[in-house]
């Protein structure tokens, strides 16, 4: 408990220093807040042709802080208060395994503190929400004797976030049935409200609402186009080699400083280790040619993924040295190269655990798009596989301080610079510019006019006919002014018209955005 404490109370300091007080959307969650926003004020559900997930729950919980009236930070807080419960529920299930008590307080810390999680943990995006939940999942499936219903109903609430939470139920049905403890009730138990969530849910969304169009083109026929054998191939390898890889960098704090685990690697039977080399290799060539992929949550632009003009000159200190990049991604390989082991031969206690999470690790490769955030609802899996072997030492702690730092001057330098952008954003309204003019980062551009451009697209032509980034095109014959990094050349047509600077503190100093408006 008091080791929980601790790590907790650490995580929630943590998150208050990097401030999560600025009231703007970042990523893609401009699209979730826009259903909350609609509901705020007009009581109609109205999902954002950008959003596939089911996001039902999350959209509830988001209303119930904004009940004192819309806001991002009001979003993002919902998002953190979740963020510290998945810190709480991994430790619990950390224990419930059989971890240790001091690995289990270093797997907390190094979840609380991994920077892809404390990215989205400052955001409405769907992925820590949906951790939660996993979370509960695994604790309930790890007691003393799991109930089936509960586990069923835990599967159901995360399928009403996204809509592979049903297949939790699925996984877990798997190891009941293999060890002959599923009855036809109990799969009844177990897969029926998943099924019942997700049959609602489409019917809603078919009778009532209307499919959206990121449905329809990216989970229908983008995923069909990319199941045709061969792309499909060649990209399962890739994605193979980035989960070894991501999940190595992940396992860091357990595997610098220890010896190669030789013993593990004999014990492993010829198929295993074929294919454990097979995954290494892939990691390695995309740690030395590939990494860090271009739009990484962590990436030489620094914390969070960036779309804005210019975004090639933003400054992000050692992140954007390529020799930390080659360093981190053989850390990562050789990392992996320890965890994999025994990632192929678990312990009893997290074979319930692995069965249940496999079909989601199989689900990130049937979708058209595969980002590192994907992951994360792995994370607790790879950190406990990894903390197990792991034996007791205290230059463990230096690591996760080290990437605690990163997160948290990363996150920092991510927050500071969106709200450079959106300070310049508002000078330009208050100069008399439509907000739908300025061209700033893509979450403004996109709050601002994309469900407008998409709702007269589909009037015209039809949900089906609309091309992918079409709505762009209205955006750019409206676009008067452009905001973008220091050192971006402004487009053909416009004049510099002022600079904004924020705080970095990957650089230590302040960096600046320039402000160009349109000559007519």
């Amino acid at each position: 408990m008091r080791d929980r404490g601790l790590v907790v109370a650490a995580a929630a300091l943590a998150y208050a220093a990097i401030g999560p007080w600025r009231d703007f959307p970042v990523l893609d969650d401009w699209s979730y807040a826009y259903t909350v926003k609609t509901v705020r004020d007009s009581g109609i559900v109205r999902l954002s042709d950008w959003s596939s997930p089911t996001f039902v729950l999350q959209g509830l919980w988001g209303l119930l802080f904004c009940a004192e009236g819309f806001s991002h930070a009001a979003l993002r807080l919902s998002t953190l208060a979740l963020a510290v419960g998945c810190v709480l529920l991994a430790h619990r299930w950390f224990r419930a395994v059989g971890l240790a008590r001091e690995a289990a307080a270093l797997a907390t810390a190094a979840l609380a503190f991994n920077p892809v999680f404390v990215n989205l943990a400052f955001s409405y995006m769907t992925d820590v929400p949906f951790l939660f939940l996993v979370l509960v999942f695994l604790n309930l499936a790890a007691s003393g004797e799991p109930s089936i219903a509960a586990c069923g109903a835990a599967a159901a609430l995360a399928s009403l976030v996204r809509q592979p939470g049903a297949l939790l139920a699925v996984g877990y049905a798997v190891y009941l049935a293999r060890r002959r403890k599923l009855t036809w009730t109990g799969a009844a138990l177990l897969l029926g409200p998943s099924v019942a969530a997700l049959g609602a849910f489409e019917a809603w969304l078919r009778l009532v609402h209307g499919e959206t169009w990121a449905r329809y083109w990216y989970n229908a026929r983008g995923t069909a186009a990319h199941l045709h054998p061969t792309p499909f191939a060649l990209d399962a390898l890739a994605r193979s080699g980035w989960l070894a890889l991501y999940g190595g960098l992940a396992a860091i704090p357990f595997s610098l400083g220890a010896r190669f685990p030789i013993a593990d690697w004999r014990r492993l039977s010829p198929k295993r280790r074929i294919a454990a080399a097979a995954l290494l290799a892939a990691a390695l060539a995309l740690a030395l040619f590939a990494f860090p992929s271009r739009d990484a949550t962590l990436s030489t632009t620094g914390l969070g993924r960036w779309q804005a003009i210019g975004r090639a000159f933003k400054a992000a200190g050692p992140l954007g040295s390529a020799w930390f990049w080659k360093a981190l991604g053989l850390a990562g390989v050789w990392s992996a190269a320890r965890a994999l082991p025994r990632a192929l031969r678990p312990s009893r206690a997290l074979i319930p655990a692995l069965y249940a999470t496999a079909p989601l690790a199989l689900w990130l490769f049937a979708g058209l798009e595969f980002y590192d955030r994907y992951l994360l609802m792995l994370l607790p899996v790879a950190l406990a596989l990894s903390a197990a072997g792991a034996g007791p030492a205290r230059w463990r702690w230096g690591l996760v301080l080290a990437m605690a730092l990163l997160s948290i001057a990363g996150e920092r330098d991510f927050l500071n610079a969106h709200e450079a952008f959106w300070r310049a954003s508002h000078a330009l309204e208050e100069r008399g510019l439509p907000p739908e003019t300025i061209w700033s980062t893509s979450e403004f551009v996109l709050w601002h006019g994309y469900q407008r451009d998409m709702d007269r697209l589909k009037r015209e032509k039809g949900l089906e006919a609309i091309a992918d980034g079409e709505w762009l095109d209205a955006a750019r014959l409206r676009r008067r002014a452009v905001i973008s990094f220091e050192g971006a050349p402004p487009p053909d047509g416009y004049a510099r018209a002022g600079s904004f600077t924020y705080f970095s503190p990957l650089t230590l100093r302040r960096e600046s955005l320039v402000v160009a408006v349109r000559e007519d």
